[in-house]
């Protein structure tokens, strides 16, 4: 349970596909319940990017044991492995993996800011795939990236083919007049033909693809019209904004993403860089414009700065330069110190 910056509590669950050979996660997504929807949606995102599996292994849970999932993991040609429930030996593997989840992931929730839910899955994707993907494995003796090494499974299916597995079946009736009938909360409108039957829908549980009608006398599949939507009951699609949040996880999700969004300290910025930089020239920083903008503009290149190191570092360049001296050779040498920092690496420091 996380707290979202608007204040609302969020309850979530991460449902995650394991390759049992190399320990590669292939589909990690979050999601508020843990239902079929989510089931066939995180099978799928795996089946789309990395092929069918031979076989599968998962828990006893009602979602995986469920009629939709089995019979869509059946027409796709993949063994559903027998399972006994409370099994903890079995699931090793991806009970291994949740524990470092657990370690990584949901322990650093508690200072970070979560926008939304979507908020939420960027940060899961880049802890796993900076984090979990290229953390060298004791028992494989390399990372699960590494034994993975891109490879796709030789089981391919069109994802028209996949989105069709798992339809389920719904008995509705249309309504006689507009032919309107809803499913999952949407509103749709059957042929006119069909208006006031009870008619068998094929409808996909993430709802990723449109419901279809089957025809009750040529068994034809028909597609169904939308429902004309209010402006009011309109939402955009923004899944694929990126959101941002203060807090370590969004620190990882940035540079897994080759971002960087400066975060500078608390009172801590160019006018105290100006105050530094008087006391190591003997004399008030900027005298002019064209000055204030040569500071502005590295420290735009390499801030926002740590306070107490900044401190330190203008001291020392300060005693070794003297006083006096031309405001851009005390910039240069402290660009360098900041440089010369972030490229020598600390055997000490951990990924």
């Amino acid at each position: 349970t996380i707290r979202l910056v608007t204040g609302a509590e969020l309850v979530f669950h991460v449902l995650s596909i394991i390759d049992d050979a190399t320990r590669a996660i292939l589909a990690a997504i979050v999601a508020l319940t843990p239902n079929l929807a989510t089931a066939v949606l995180a099978f799928r995102i795996a089946t789309l990017r990395w092929g069918l599996p031979k076989s599968l292994y998962a828990d006893r849970a009602s979602i995986f044991d469920s009629k939709a999932f089995r019979g869509g993991l059946a027409d796709c040609g993949g063994y559903r492995i027998p399972t006994k429930p409370r099994n903890a030996p079995a699931r090793g593997k991806i009970e291994a993996y949740h524990r470092t989840l657990v370690l990584w992931f949901t322990k650093r929730l508690h200072s970070q800011r979560v926008v939304d839910l979507v908020h939420l899955q960027q940060l899961l994707d880049g802890v796993i795939q900076s984090l979990y993907q290229p953390h060298k494995h004791r028992g494989l003796k390399k990372s699960p990236q590494a034994a993975l090494a891109g490879r796709v499974s030789s089981r391919a299916i069109p994802p028209a083919s996949l989105y069709d597995a798992f339809r389920k079946q719904k008995r509705l009736k249309a309504h006689p007049k507009t032919g309107e009938v809803e499913i999952d909360q949407k509103t749709y409108i059957v042929p006119d033909e069909l208006r006031g039957q009870r008619l068998t829908f094929l409808v996909d549980p993430p709802a990723q693809v449109p419901p279809q009608v089957v025809h009750p006398q040529s068994r034809d599949r028909l597609e169904l019209r939308t429902a004309e939507i209010k402006p009011e009951d309109r939402q955009d699609d923004d899944h694929d904004i990126e959101r941002w949040g203060d807090g370590p996880l969004q620190t990882i999700y940035d540079a897994w993403r080759g971002q960087r969004r400066p975060q500078a300290e608390p009172g801590f910025g160019l006018p105290e860089i100006y105050a530094l930089l008087s006391q190591a020239c003997g004399r008030h920083v900027p005298q002019s414009d064209a000055e204030a903008a040569l500071v502005q503009h590295m420290y735009r290149d390499i801030g926002p700065l740590p306070r107490i190191a900044t401190e330190k570092a203008m001291r020392a360049i300060g005693e070794h330069l003297g006083s006096q001296r031309p405001v851009k050779t005390y910039l240069d040498a402290l660009a360098a110190r900041v440089r010369s920092y972030h490229q020598t690496p600390d055997p000490k420091r951990t990924p």
